[in-house]
């Protein structure tokens, strides 16, 4: 005899048949990736959209499916024998259907099954059914689910899906949602949120895009859907989902990477609902004696190109401009990303086809140079110490063919094949030297910059599920293939030593770039520059009893690198075995303590010929998680001691670089995301870093590496306010603080430690079938002056002054 637990109507549509996790995850991913557009159809809160809040208290199974049922507005139905003298302990927190019968269902013996849309049918499991892993697919490169400023589901970190309160690893998701109420522009301005992240080298904007440092070590390769993508200029974020920071060694999943971890970028994918989104924004400088203003706009469609719904398209497309503090520095950028997913076989089958173009015109930076070991405080601060025509065009073009297939109900896999392609044109005036001298003079030389970068990837995985006794098993095998070209492309590269002197207290910007043919230009040989890299791996999780969980993994690497001009050559095949060992063990369904071993390699670049081994890094990590406020917020502290050898200093003897350095970071992070109470939103985070240099010839053992603050801490809340006369108010504010750092790992030149405080206040209105969100803010409301990062030893880069700011966007 049956028992029918609900027959109550599903408030939320719900896709029928048994959806593969690969349906769960695209489900999750749907309800969440445009919030507001989700609010402007059902009319609803941004919290309704995805994922519902169950709040079920454990006891007797039937009672909890009873409740659960109910909940979710499904009809539930099962033999009475099968749950009786069963307990559950409840279900709290955000979830899909499938998650919460996953969750609910684990070690009881039972499996479930959609009839239709809104009927659910429990069995008792046989040896064959596919188990109840909290899981979604291999998505190494896809969005995670996020809900408000917290991700409960991830990808990345393991590239199988993961619960992120089960994944034995600090990671760190900022939302779509977080980067909106802040209204952040770059990818800099997204990372302030997140410890043990700081500004890198790249504040000129001179080699790659948004360079950072993770944990202490430099990590200058943004990854995009998981894939490395080396460009030259800065990303937008008109089409971004969702920005991670893996911390820690990771090479056992991506291959060559820093040891610190690295920013992957998630980016939106076609939606099942026809939504359309316009943006309007601009920004004004209000500092005293400064002037730069910025106007932006965005376009985002998505919906159904057919009847059926199995072909979805998405069309992405902004454009930003305006001028910086000093009239000589000016900028645009235009994006456009068109995209298409083909779905089939009863949902089994997703097949995603990705463009993206990216356009940036700026102005190549210049800095502030060092006087008596500090930023030379006597420069104003709108001088430029460039030229007017500095400049600096760089062109990145991507293209990715992803295709997620459910084999079985055990047995799934995943492919990729992207390609990226990145020019940069540049001519600028650049620090010949980083120290004022007496005379308040510094040296320029003239840099001639032509060059064109390809990198062409392509993956796959498969992916298993099991059950054995009481244990449940997921087995990943995996293998990559990078290439990556860089050339020399127009009248080459090269640089003019020398090429002037400016007064710092009084600059000269208006000067002529030499020809691209001057005999006084040191063209740089025209190279062969060209890396190949391969990688076999494979990891299993094991659930023992649904509270310790084990995690090993293992990946070989071959990386061939060749560097060849006229009259030299310089080849190395360094290969890296690197294990990852991780326990984690659950002291209550929303408490978990983690423990791991990771190791890492990266590519060296030393020119040493009696070494071409890779940078090699080991880290220890212990950390607790915890849910609460029912599972919508999650608290992330951990402990780690990160340490990578092989670093190149000075032989010496022979005064040629060595590979025999090395340093290390001992650190704490502590980590707070989520929807602490109904109006209440809070991101926070703090982290402590003892860096050090700890093997060095060139003078600098003891020293910390450069960019590496001790402390950082950040604190953003945003309050929905009670409603008054129609509408919702919202009223956000944060502070960021960032410790003392060096320019250089001699640490001979400080930036100090600041603190900078943004507000927004935002209104949202539904007019007619549109809702409409007007924000306004200030950022670094009290104008504070500070340096964002530096390089070399002397050049310091000024972070933004105070800035007005208001969007508008409607959601149709």
């Amino acid at each position: 005899m049956h028992s029918v637990l609900s027959t109550r109507s599903r408030p939320q549509t719900y896709r029928a048949g048994r959806l593969s996790l690969i349906a769960v995850g695209v489900a999750v991913a749907l309800g969440t990736a445009t919030p507001m557009i989700a609010m402007a159809q059902a009319g609803g809160t941004t919290e309704q959209a995805g994922a519902q809040q169950f709040n079920i208290q454990g006891g007797a199974l039937d009672a909890v499916l009873n409740r659960f049922a109910l909940a979710a507005g499904i009809e539930l139905s099962v033999a009475s024998d099968l749950t009786r003298g069963k307990t559950s302990p409840g279900l709290q927190g955000q979830y899909s259907v499938e998650q919460g019968l996953r969750t609910l269902l684990r070690g009881t013996g039972l499996s479930y099954s959609f009839v239709d849309r809104n009927r659910v049918t429990l069995t008792r499991a046989q040896e064959n059914d596919p188990v109840q892993l909290d899981a979604i697919v291999v998505e190494g490169w896809r969005p995670s689910a996020t809900e408000g400023y917290r991700a409960p589901l991830i990808s990345s970190a393991t590239k199988t899906g993961e619960f992120l309160v089960d994944v034995p690893a600090s990671v760190s998701v900022v939302t779509e949602e977080l980067i909106e109420d802040q209204n952040a522009r770059t990818v800099a301005e997204v990372l302030r949120n997140v410890p043990g992240v700081g500004t890198g080298p790249n504040a000129a904007n001179v080699s790659v895009q948004e360079e950072v440092t993770i944990r202490g070590f430099d990590a200058s390769l943004v990854r995009i859907n998981g894939v490395q993508r080396r460009s030259t200029g800065p990303l937008g974020l008109a089409n971004v989902e969702s920005v991670e920071v893996l911390k820690g060694p990771f090479s056992v999943l991506y291959g060559d990477l820093s040891p610190g971890g690295f920013v992957n970028i998630q980016t939106k994918r076609p939606q099942r609902e026809a939504a359309a989104e316009v943006k309007l924004g601009v920004s004004q400088v209000m500092a005293p004696s400064l002037d730069g203003s910025q106007g932006r706009g965005s376009i985002d469609l998505t919906g159904p190109v057919n009847e059926d719904g199995t072909v979805l398209y998405r069309l992405i497309a902004s454009a930003d401009g305006g001028s910086g503090v000093s009239d000589t520095v000016e900028n645009e950028q235009q994006f456009i990303a068109p995209s298409l997913s083909f779905l089939g076989a009863d949902d089994r089958l997703r097949v995603d086809l990705d463009l993206r173009y990216l356009r940036n015109d700026e102005s190549f930076l210049y800095g502030v140079p060092a006087r008596n070991g500090e930023p030379d405080s006597r420069i104003d601060r709108d001088d430029f110490l460039g030229a007017l025509d500095n400049e600096k065009i760089t062109e990145d073009l991507d293209v990715e063919l992803r295709a997620d297939y459910e084999l079985s109900d055990r047995t799934r896999m995943d492919a990729a094949v992207t390609f990226h392609r990145n020019e940069i044109e540049a001519r600028a005036l650049r620090p010949g030297s980083q120290q004022v001298a007496a005379d308040d003079t510094i040296s320029r030389r003239y840099s001639l910059t032509n060059l064109r970068t390809t990198d062409r990837q392509v993956e796959a995985n498969l992916i298993h599920e099991l059950t054995v006794g009481d244990t449940d098993w997921r087995f990943l095998a995996g293998a990559d293939y990078l290439e990556n070209e860089l050339e020399d492309t127009g009248p080459g590269s090269g640089n003019f030593s020398n090429f002037d002197s400016i007064n710092v207290l009084n600059p000269d910007n208006d000067v002529t770039f030499p020809s691209d043919d001057d005999p006084g230009i040191n063209k740089f040989a025209r190279t062969a520059n060209e890396t190949d890299q391969w990688g076999v791996y494979s990891q299993a999780e094991v659930w023992f009893r649904e509270q310790l969980k084990l995690l090993a993994g293992v990946r070989y690497t071959q990386l061939d690198y060749l560097y060849a001009e006229p009259g030299y050559e310089f080849k190395e095949s360094p290969d890296s075995v690197d294990p990852r060992l991780a326990a984690l063990y659950k002291l209550t369904p929303q408490t978990s303590l983690y423990a791991t071993y990771s190791s890492s390699f990266q590519q060296s670049f030393s020119f040493d010929p009696d070494n071409d081994d890779p940078l090699e890094a080991t880290q220890y990590e212990l950390g607790v998680k915890q849910e609460f406020a029912q599972g919508r917020t999650i608290l992330t502290a951990s402990f780690f001691d990160l340490t990578q050898k092989n670093l190149i200093t000075t032989d010496p003897v022979t005064g040629f670089g060595r590979q025999i350095g090395e340093a290390a970071t001992q650190g704490f992070e502590l980590e707070v995301r989520g929807q602490v109470s109904e109006r209440l939103r809070v991101q926070a985070g703090y982290t402590f870093q003892d860096n050090e240099i700890t093997k060095d010839n060139d003078g600098n053992e003891g020293n910390r590496l450069p960019n590496v603050a001790e402390h950082e801490a950040s604190l953003w809340a945003n309050y929905r306010l009670p409603t008054v006369g129609g509408g919702r108010w919202f009223l956000g504010g944060g502070v960021f603080y960032e410790g003392e750092r060096y320019t250089g790992a001699r640490n001979t030149v400080e930036m100090e430690d600041y603190i900078t405080t943004d507000l927004s206040l935002r209104h949202e209105r539904q007019l007619g079938g549109s809702l409409v969100s007007a924000q306004f803010g200030v950022k670094n409301v009290f104008d504070e002056e500070y340096y964002a990062g530096g390089f070399g030893e002397g050049i310091a880069f000024r972070g933004e002054p105070r800035t007005v700011y208001s969007s508008l966007s409607v959601n149709f």
